[in-house]
């Protein structure tokens, strides 16, 4: 996860402003590995100076017609979410058991029709790792998830299924939702993503036919191990605190506003020993 001035892949004259946990993870604050000089990370740097008190802070994307988004470095904005943080640990990478990406676990996948019926599409021992990035478009499902909501949205194919791509008219995208519950907490750790955000309105096309409006579907089913990659999609419509030094993960369904309009006084810093953050 970072933040680029330039739109490159690797924005070479600027860099990145790292955010992503530090790699090796068992480094003190502020060192530098030898195989790895960027692994001083910046939430370390900004605790080294005081500049904040946790290696922590709390982004939401906003909304699609929305104008900014929110990011605050050892705070969260309680205005801009739903009730109140669900908190779930962060979970390791096992291959290296080590924490290397912002991943939790995620206990239950539902749909939201448009009456408002929901239906569980996973099982009641559903266990799935997913992982959070912010800076990829594509969220990465299981093959079960990704028919589900295929089958939810009427997504298809244009042409053939040569490119891999599927299209639906922007105008007849469904309302509901897929819903995401984390860390076996259920209805109180519930994000709803809206229909609408797993497709990108920008990479629209006219359709030949009757010269409707298509929207590309931004999913695909490539779920490696079952290890889920909650994207851009999912993190419109979350509230996401992420806590290093914790070693947690607070969400929240994000507020259908401007996330990037507010008052500092809405801010509440992230304290050391915060029992809001603590899992014992």
């Amino acid at each position: 996860m970072g933040l680029a001035k330039t739109g490159t892949y690797h924005p070479g004259k600027y860099g990145m402003i790292g955010l992503s946990p530090r790699f090796p993870s068992d480094l003190p604050p502020g060192a530098v590995h030898k195989d790895n000089p960027e692994s001083a990370e910046m939430l370390a740097l900004m605790k080294q100076q005081d500049i904040i008190r946790t290696r922590s802070f709390s982004m939401s994307l906003g909304h699609r017609e929305a104008h900014s988004g929110s990011l605050l470095f050892g705070a969260y904005d309680p205005s801009k979410f739903e009730g109140s943080l669900a908190v779930v640990p962060m979970q390791k990478d096992t291959d290296f058991d080590r924490y290397m990406e912002y991943q939790v676990n995620v206990s239950s996948v539902a749909l939201t029709n448009s009456r408002g019926t929901t239906k569980r599409i996973t099982p009641t021992a559903f266990n799935s790792i997913a992982m959070l990035d912010s800076g990829t478009v594509m969220s990465i499902l299981t093959k079960d998830l990704y028919r589900a909501l295929v089958e939810a949205t009427g997504a298809h194919y244009i042409d053939s299924k040569a490119d891999g791509r599927l299209w639906v008219d922007c105008k007849k995208i469904p309302v509901g939702s897929m819903d995401f519950e984390f860390g076996g907490l259920g209805e109180r750790s519930r994000i709803a993503v809206k229909l609408a955000d797993f497709f990108e309105p920008e990479h629209g096309q006219e359709s030949e036919a009757d010269g409707s409006t298509l929207c590309e579907f931004s999913a695909n089913d490539e779920a490696h191990n079952g290890t889920l990659a909650l994207n851009q999609s999912f993190m419109r419509s979350a509230y996401i605190v992420h806590h290093l030094d914790e070693k947690v993960i607070g969400l929240a369904q994000a507020k259908d506003v401007d996330q990037g309009v507010g008052s500092f006084e809405d801010v509440v810093e992230i304290k050391p020993g915060d029992s809001m953050f603590r899992l014992e």
